[in-house]
């Protein structure tokens, strides 16, 4: 029950920002701790300012002695509370002043992040993009708002929104292929990715959610 909380803020910040793919049980186990304490931390404090609870209301609800609303309070807080923290500490991990505080203190962000995989698709840039395969093909494509990229260095399966045609002699953009609907490329057949700066979007292309309203 004491980590419970903890694991809220956990799943939470799984599913919008932190990857786990690397983390051993016990490295999970310590992070649902940490956020367990913070939870507690912040509903006692809560407790203490706003509702004037002392000691005597704890141990009265520790043996059942408050009402039912009671109980639904906490249950609700212990639920919320960690949501709202794993938000929080979503926002600040992208945060300009986190940024500027790194820097004077001469911290470098990378040190957070497993990959250059991960440094580059988590700036949700969008790019021109050529990949060397495996059996020595080399495709291209746009990857963008439509676009989708593993989130991990060991799930880096990507799916390119357009695949653009190369020209034979320079092997650069040659503009997209006809009737494309894009290209996906499996992580087994990446050996390198090349990315180039791109406009808002390739001139004459819309996203397929533009074309749906159409």
């Amino acid at each position: 029950m004491f980590v419970l909380p903890g694991f809220v803020a956990l799943r939470h910040a799984e599913q919008t920002y932190r990857t786990h793919v690397d983390d051993s049980a016990l490295e999970r186990l310590l992070s649902a701790l940490y956020f367990s304490l913070l939870s507690y931390l912040v509903i006692a404090m809560w407790a203490w300012l706003l509702l004037d609870v002392d000691t005597e209301d704890v141990s009265q609800l520790w043996h059942g002695k408050k009402p039912l609303g009671s109980y639904v309070a906490l249950a609700v807080a212990g639920t919320g509370i960690p949501v709202v923290i794993a938000e929080l500490a979503r926002r600040w991990n992208r945060s300009r002043l986190r940024q500027w505080m790194l820097r004077v203190g001469g911290v470098s962000a990378a040190h957070k992040t497993p990959s250059g995989w991960e440094h580059f698709f988590l700036q949700g840039r969008w790019a021109y993009v050529r990949a060397t395969l495996s059996d020595g093909r080399v495709v291209a494509g746009f990857f963008g708002p439509d676009s989708f990229a593993g989130y991990t260095a060991e799930t880096p399966h990507l799916y390119l929104e357009q695949r653009f045609q190369l020209d034979e002699k320079t092997a650069w953009f040659d503009g997209p292929a006809p009737g494309t609907l894009g290209i996906y490329i499996r992580a087994d057949e990446l050996v390198s990715v090349e990315f180039y700066e791109a406009a808002p979007r390739p001139p004459g292309s819309s996203s397929r959610s533009e074309r749906r309203g159409r």
